[in-house]
């Protein structure tokens, strides 16, 4: 199954603003979303994380101290080596977004909830800010969810600040529900675990 999914391209069309077109250089145009898993020899690890400090700066200057705002590339990696998949989507050949997959829980300190063997949960998660609400989020999520599915999986969890009324109302839109709170051990902030039924 993974070496299908290392072939999944995902173009979706997707509607932006006037002045989003604008900034695309692509007035009057939709700009198509490409979503591939990551490849090594494709993509850089730098990029992608200096897209995930760019995309988390607004939760850590609220100080929420998430490991993306400010982690290395060597974290990064690590943290997609971890995971079953990373995807990463680009508009125009540019990097727009990205997700990691999680089959099984890795850690002690990860909640009880993401150790049930039904049970797939999601991290690094970012879409670059000027292109936020232009249905990356949702496009990346659409393949993951399609991916838990494929893999037998019944429910699909995240976690996020409390504090982060935004990020919460956009998992609750899709579909996800509060099922329990979590303090991670890095964590200035106590997290909500949001889940949210596959079947």
């Amino acid at each position: 199954m993974s070496r299908l999914w290392r072939e999944v391209c995902l173009r979706c069309e997707v509607g932006v603003s006037d002045s989003r077109y604008e900034e695309l250089g692509k007035k009057g145009t939709r700009p198509p979303i490409d979503i591939s898993e990551f490849d090594r020899e494709r993509d850089s690890l730098d990029e992608l994380t200096r897209l995930l400090q760019r995309a988390y700066a607004g939760l850590a200057a609220m100080g929420l101290n998430y490991v993306a705002a400010t982690q290395s590339a060597q974290t990064t990696a690590r943290r997609i080596g971890w995971s079953a998949a990373c995807w990463v989507a680009r508009t125009n050949d540019d990097l727009a977004g990205t997700l990691c997959y999680y089959d099984v829980a890795h850690f002690p300190s990860e909640p009880e909830w993401y150790r049930h063997k039904d049970v797939a949960h999601f991290a690094q998660f970012a879409v670059e800010p000027e292109l936020q609400r232009c249905g990356i989020g949702s496009a990346l999520l659409a393949v993951l969810e399609r991916r838990a599915r494929a893999d037998g999986k019944a429910h699909l969890a995240c976690d996020t600040a409390v504090d982060a009324a935004s990020l919460i109302a956009f998992y609750e839109k899709r579909g996800f529900r509060e099922i329990g709170r979590q303090r991670w051990p890095h964590a200035t902030y106590e997290s909500c675990i949001l889940s949210k039924a596959l079947t």
